[in-house]
C-alpha cells in the first residue's frame, strides 16, 4: 500500500493502476452466478462477454486455452456458474472477471431447451426415416471424425481393418468436448463433403455425462449432419440419452466397435465367419473384383 508521504504527491496513472490491481489480486477462485450477454470471440480464440444480474454487471473474459477445456461455451441469455478471478487490466482501465471454468446453473432448463430444439427439428422432418441416407453397399473409404487421442479411434480402425483390410480410412481430428467442439465438428463435416475422400462418415466419441456430450446436442452440429451429402453414422458411446446428433444421423451405433462393423455390414455377415475364414476370404475376393469393375466403369 501507499506510504503516507507518497500520498502527498500526485500519483502517475500507472502507479494508481498498479495499486488497484494489487488490491483486487487476492480475489481468486471465486464462484460467480449470472446471465451471459454480448458473447464475442476474438481473433486468437479468446472470448469476452458480460455477466449480469438484475442490478449489476461485470465484464468477463475466457482465454483460448481455458475455452478449449470448459464443458460448454456460454450463450447469450443463459445463466451459468463461473469460476475465476478478478483482474484489473491496466492498459484498458477495466476490471474483468477472468473465467477458467463454466458449469450449467440449471441442467433442467438446458434439457427443456433441448426438448424445444428436438420438437422444432422433428416438425421440419429432420428425424423422418425417409430422410435418412442409405449407407453405401461397397464403401471404398470411411471418414472418422473423433478425437485424435484415446481408445475410440483405435477401436474403430481395428474393427474396420480386421473385417475389411482394404478399406481406406481418413481421419478428421475434432474436439469432442469443450466450448469449441460444436464448431470443430461442423467444420470437419463440411470438409468431408468438400474433399469427398470417403463414402461414409463415422462421428464418434467414448460417451460421457450430459454436460460432456453437450456438443452433440447443439443445433450447429445437427444442421451440419443434415446438410451432409454423405451418410453419417453416429457412435457416441454408452449414454442414457440419445443426442440430437443420433436422431438426425443416418445410422446410430452405441459403440465405435459397432460402428466399425456397421459401415460395411452389407459386404458380409458375421455368419460367414471371422477374417481369414473361407466365407470371409470369398467375400473379400468378391469385393476386390467388384471394386475393380467399379473403377473401370469410372474410368479409373
Amino acid at each position: 500500500m501507499l506510504k503516507p508521504e507518497e500520498a502527498q504527491r500526485p500519483l502517475t496513472v500507472t502507479e494508481l493502476a498498479n495499486e488497484i490491481r494489487r488490491a483486487v489480486r487476492p480475489l481468486t477462485a471465486l464462484l460467480l452466478k449470472g446471465e451471459v450477454s454480448g458473447m464475442k470471440q476474438g481473433g486468437k480464440g479468446h472470448y469476452s462477454f458480460v455477466i449480469r444480474d438484475g442490478q449489476s454487471l461485470i465484464n468477463a473474459f475466457i482465454y483460448a486455452d481455458d475455452a478449449r477445456r470448459v464443458t460448454t461455451l456460454p450463450e447469450d441469455g443463459q445463466v451459468f456458474l463461473f469460476r475465476g478471478r478478478v483482474d484489473y487490466w491496466t492498459q484498458y482501465g477495466t476490471i474483468r472477471f477472468v473465467v477458467d471454468q463454466v458449469e450449467f446453473d440449471d441442467v433442467g432448463k438446458l434439457r427443456a431447451r433441448l426438448e424445444e430444439l428436438k420438437r422444432r427439428l422433428e416438425s421440419q422432418g429432420a428425424f423422418a426415416p425417409e430422410r435418412k441416407r442409405r449407407l453405401p453397399f461397397l464403401p471404398r473409404s470411411v471418414a472418422i471424425l473423433t478425437s485424435p487421442t484415446g481408445a475410440v479411434i483405435h477401436d474403430l480402425q481395428e474393427t474396420i481393418w480386421e473385417r475389411y483390410p482394404n478399406m481406406g480410412i481418413v481421419v478428421y481430428p475434432v474436439q469432442v468436448q469443450g466450448a469449441n467442439a460444436p464448431m470443430s465438428v461442423a467444420r470437419a463435416l463440411r470438409r468431408c463433403n468438400d474433399e469427398r475422400l470417403a463414402d461414409v462418415i463415422v462421428l464418434a466419441r467414448g460417451g460421457g455425462s450430459f454436460e460432456e456430450m453437450y456438443a452433440f446436442n447443439t443445433e450447429l452440429v445437427a444442421r451440419a449432419i443434415l446438410d451432409s451429402g454423405l451418410p453419417v453414422v453416429t457412435a457416441l458411446g454408452h449414454t442414457s440419452d440419445r443426442t440430437i446428433a443420433d436422431l438426425v444421423g443416418d445410422a446410430e451405433c452405441r459403440t465405435p466397435t459397432e460402428a466399425g462393423a456397421r459401415v460395411g455390414r452389407s459386404l458380409y455377415g458375421d455368419s460367414l465367419g471371422p477374417a481369414g475364414s473361407p466365407g470371409a476370404t470369398y467375400i473379400g475376393m468378391m469385393r476386390a473384383n467388384m471394386t475393380s469393375i467399379i473403377d473401370s466403369l469410372r474410368g479409373g
